[in-house]
């Protein structure tokens, strides 16, 4: 029967052919096991250790074409339909096809083989649709190719003698590359080998001089800027490979033979490493993902992704895709549930195993481990031995107070021999595990399961009310106004057997609300000592003057940003020897809707404004140390705060704090640590955040600009003084408001909430 296939569109004829082709099999292997059934079902008849037609004799008559397929290979891209569509057509010719062996982990050694003869062929194309990953070649199949010569052969041969014996492929390659100067699609290939077998060796110098030249003489060609960002990341230098990645995506050429994917999959992914590397989750799964879904999907791109802890709720966006890819693609259906089972998408992994096709104990095998991820978060008896099991939820890996706060009582309670701990990130993560205290130990937790959950513990925002699956729930939760939501008061009442704030300023508010006291207790923020502490390096930015005030935090009028730079403004003239350093926290994340970063921007540029420096690059926690210990004052005029990290920070470091005298701050601050600014309660002059009706009016603190220019004035003027109250402020942490004094707080409620029949909820 024929087959003609016909554009929708042009109805222009693509190709036809009057009858099936009849194909052979080449092959080395002695019997079928050696090839992979999808390939031995497209052909007719098969010809077990027979490898002479492929560069001998002519195709018998019978035939209209013979695959070439070798001991040990596997198709890596390619469908049975795809590798057998090229006989059909009546104008073409013999096929190249590129072969893989692996050699660095990032980049293969890549040969170019006829592998698709046809009878009476003219010629020769190379097919950049198919590719194979090749195999230890035979002694039979390296006879055959030593008795061919052509460049092809040579460069077989070349590969398999470094991949046995590494360095000793140099010469080789060298001497075909001159050989084939020519031909510049295999000349681009044999460069591009050559290249990587030097970077194995480590011979840096030289494989930088033949990228360079490479990326000369092959214009357009992807693999080149794509190997040359491999060069930097063998060298540890990420930051360096990003631009050759992002010139191998530019290029749209598929003429020369690469490592297939170079301008796309195989970028995408490296740029995920590096993303991943320098604590960017986030991006790295947007780069990992396009690349998980191409078909076939690409292995470590898979790997990557499916290795991942996602913040809460992440994981149902790239649920369906990777159900969809693990349909398509079997071998990675474990992978798959494994994730989704992972990252509490247990229903998710459910569907996929009873829907797929699959054999029946596997199913099994996939169900029982799905029925105790569900069991963890099922209400039902628990082995009464089994140590409690405590879930923290929020923020772990950025920069904000949560994320501090959440590290230190997750680092407690990863530790205790008490409980058993799990962590479960809300946010993607903007630090590296790398370059954060107790990384590592955080990193464990994020991925960890445990048997039971007693208790679950949220500190993120908004709150997060909802009764968890199993267990009671603790909200760890600050406020900054007087006035609360209406609704929060009710959840807290009916669903929160407990909930904990950082001031008794919060503890009040929600008092008043109507919140019983029974279910909200205080437990203050504090610092890590070995971190914010007085000695230590001391960082000031470049251009500094003699006179350093120091900002942390959000550039917002709710911490007085805007009272800062009026009060700065009227205190200090442009010439005086003073720098404030301003350095804004969140305003690409949880302050963008309402930074006031482009204002304080204009300000520092302004010629006529005293001398200002806007900081705004991450920063872990001992560099924003450093940044504290070398400033002279710490200034935060907040209008309202449920606690005000920094404050303590800074206090820490030993520094004289300038901040608001009504809230939070006068329960760990007085006139003799710090500058207390008189301040009057008003309307805020601004909507209220759309959480519902309020159980007050909409208030908070207006501190006096004049009184904080006198502040300002009066540590600038006698900075003996200043000191001296910087001193008393260390002090005063030390005896209260350091993590050792304060988890033992948290360890205290969370143990008496696991042990105790404690009431969850009040009936509304």
């Amino acid at each position: 029967m024929g087959v003609c296939v016909v554009s929708p569109v042009t109805e222009a004829v693509r190709f036809s052919c009057g009858r099936s082709p009849r194909i052979a099999l080449l092959t080395d292997a002695a019997e079928p096991d050696g090839v992979p059934e999808p390939i031995r079902r497209i052909v007719e008849e098969s010809h077990y250790g027979n490898l002479s037609w492929t560069s001998g004799p002519k195709i018998p008559a019978h035939l209209d074409g013979a695959l070439v397929w070798c001991k040990g290979e596997t198709p890596m891209t390619g469908s049975p339909a795809e590798w057998r569509r090229p006989f059909y057509s009546g104008q073409g010719g013999n096929a190249w096809v590129a072969v893989h062996w692996p050699y660095l982990e990032l980049a293969d050694l890549i040969g170019l083989e006829p592998r698709l003869l046809r009878a009476n062929a003219a010629r020769t194309a190379w097919n950049p649709a198919l590719r194979i990953a090749g195999a230890p070649p035979s002694e039979k199949r390296k006879k055959v190719w030593r008795t061919s010569g052509t460049a092809w052969s040579r460069l077989s041969l070349a590969l398999w003698q470094e991949l046995e014996k590494p360095g000793s492929g140099v010469d080789s390659l060298l001497e075909l590359w001159n050989a084939t100067r020519g031909d510049l699609r295999l000349s681009a290939l044999v460069l591009r080998n050559l290249i990587v077998v030097l970077m194995k060796c480590q011979k840096w110098e030289k494989a930088g001089e033949l990228l360079g030249l490479g990326t000369d003489a092959f214009c357009g060609c992807a693999e080149f800027p794509y190997l040359h960002s491999v060069y930097f990341l063998l060298q540890n230098s990420p930051a360096k490979a990003v631009r050759f990645l992002e010139m191998a995506l530019l290029c749209g050429g598929r003429e020369f033979v690469g490592s297939c994917g170079e301008n796309s999959y195989r970028a995408r992914y490296l740029l995920g490493l590096i993303c991943h590397r320098i604590g960017q989750q986030e991006k790295a799964v947007q780069y990992w993902l396009p690349s998980a879904m191409e078909q076939p999907a690409f292995g470590p791109a898979v790997r990557a992704l499916c290795g991942e802890r996602l913040p809460r709720g992440k994981a149902r966006s790239v649920h369906h895709p990777l159900a969809e890819m693990a349909r398509r693609e079997p071998e990675y259906l474990e992978t798959v549930v494994d994730f989704l089972l992972a990252n509490d998408v247990a229903l998710g992994a459910r569907r996929l195993v009873e829907t797929i096709a699959i054999d029946s104990a596997r199913r099994e095998r996939l169900l029982a481990d799905v029925g105790k991820a569900e069991a963890r978060r099922s209400s039902g008896p628990q082995r009464p031995d089994a140590r409690p099991g405590i879930l923290l939820t929020g923020p772990l890996l950025d920069a904000s107070g949560h994320s501090r706060i959440n590290r230190a009582l997750a680092g407690a309670l990863l530790e205790s021999p008490k409980f058993e701990a799990a962590l479960g990130p809300t946010t993607w993560p903007t630090l590296t595990r790398q370059t954060v205290k107790g990384g590592e130990k955080i990193w464990s937790g994020i991925g960890r399961q445990t048997e039971r959950v007693d208790l679950t513990i949220r500190h993120e925002w908004p709150p997060d009310f909802r009764p968890p699956a199993t267990g009671k729930l603790a909200c760890i939760l600050p406020w900054e106004h007087k006035a609360v939501p209406v609704r929060w008061v009710e959840e807290m009442e009916t669903k929160a057997a407990e909930v904990w704030t950082p001031s008794q300023f919060t503890r009040r508010a929600f008092l008043d609300a109507g919140v019983s006291p029974e279910r909200v207790h205080v437990i203050p923020n504090a610092i890590d000592g070995e971190i914010f502490r007085p000695d230590g390096p001391a960082t000031r930015p470049p251009n500094s003057r003699n006179f350093v005030f120091l900002f942390v935090g959000g550039c917002i009028r709710r911490k007085g940003i805007d009272l800062l730079l009026q009060a700065y403004e009227d205190a200090f003239l442009p010439e005086e020897d003073v720098t404030l350093v301003i350095k804004d926290l969140g305003s690409r994340s949880f302050y963008s809707h309402n930074t006031r970063l482009g204002d304080v921007r204009q300000f520092a540029a302004r010629r006529n404004a005293p001398h200002t420096i806007v900081l705004e690059a991450e920063m872990d926690d001992a560099a924003l140390a450093a940044l504290y210990r070398a400033a002279d004052a710490f200034i935060l005029p907040y209008r309202a705060e449920g606690f005000c990290m920094p404050l303590i920070e800074a206090m820490a470091c030993g520094k004289p704090v300038i901040t608001t005298g009504e809230g939070p701050a006068v329960e760990f601050c007085t006139d003799q640590e710090g500058y207390l600014i008189p301040a009057r309660e008003v309307e805020v002059p601004e909507p209220p955040p759309p959480l519902g009706a309020l159980t007050g009016p909409w208030m908070w603190f207006e501190p006096s600009a004049r009184a904080l220019a006198e502040a300002m004035r009066q540590a600038f003027e006698d900075p003996e003084q200043a000191r001296a109250r910087g001193q008393r402020a260390r002090r005063a942490m030390e005896l209260g408001f350091t993590w050792d004094r304060i988890l033992p707080m948290y360890l205290e409620r969370i143990e008496r909430l696991v042990r105790e029949a404690v009431p969850v909820a009040r009936q509304a």
